[in-house]
């Protein structure tokens, strides 16, 4: 009997195609509704937070690290320039959507973006 192996059945490529058009849809609308952030929280991991409007282009430097200097440009923010040796927090480059963020290890710093509209909250107990 000659008989050939079918790997993929029609019904598997039903299932597949129907997976692949989920998470492709799933992506596309994720992209179409994420929002820009109006400020940034910028914290000292495992200490001091700070809350910054992205409104205003500047570069400035915090909680006393004057070898980390943030960037805030057209509604983004970056680290711009950092001492550690790496620079990963650097190639990370400008964030600017809700929910997005940065972190440089070495210095203990972490920049976060918020909406702006008040405290968010992430989960809800009861």
């Amino acid at each position: 009997m000659n008989y050939m192996p079918t790997f993929i059945k029609k019904r598997d490529a039903v299932i597949i195609s129907v997976i692949i058009v989920a998470a492709l849809s799933l992506l596309f609308v994720t992209f179409l509704l994420r929002t820009r952030g109006a400020e940034c929280e910028i914290i000292k991991i495992g200490g001091e937070r700070m809350t910054v409007s992205l409104g205003e282009n500047r570069e400035f430097s915090v909680f006393g690290e004057e070898n980390v200097i943030i960037e805030i440009k057209e509604g983004a923010v970056r680290f711009k320039q950092s001492d550690c040796p790496d620079k990963i927090c650097e190639r990370a480059g400008f964030i600017k959507y809700v929910g997005e963020s940065a972190t440089c290890l070495p210095n203990r710093l972490m920049i976060r973006i918020i909406s702006g509209s008040g405290p968010e909250v992430d989960a809800v107990a009861k």
